[in-house]
């Protein structure tokens, strides 16, 4: 098998999983919908903190106040689902035979 039957081996059965996995997903009613309801509600989140003031004993409820935790984790995933995740990884091509490290300390070192 040469390297492109291999590639396009590869794709295909990615695909398979990606459907079949889809498809397991949707049968338990976790569907692109369901998902965008949840999200919806985390990124509009807040949170009221309790308290116990010590003076009463009794316990005291803060006003409601924006639950950054959830707001972030389902920003992260909104983010994720929307392929919109900035590259991680940048190479840097050139046409010379020596690491570009290498260029760079040179040149540094004909300034001086």
């Amino acid at each position: 098998m040469d390297e492109k039957q291999k590639i396009e081996l590869g794709i295909e059965v990615a695909s398979e999983v990606r459907a079949k996995t889809l498809q397991a997903l949707e049968d338990q009613n976790v569907t692109i919908k369901r998902i965008a309801r949840v999200l919806s509600i985390e990124l509009k989140a807040f949170e009221t903190k309790a308290f116990l003031d010590k003076k009463s004993g009794k316990v005291v409820y803060s006003r409601p106040m924006l639950a950054h935790g959830p707001r972030l984790k389902a920003a992260e995933l909104s983010i994720k689902l929307l392929d919109m995740n900035p590259a991680e990884k940048h190479e840097v091509k050139h046409g010379f035979d020596e690491p570009l490290i290498e260029i760079v300390r040179k040149l540094r070192a004909e300034k001086k």
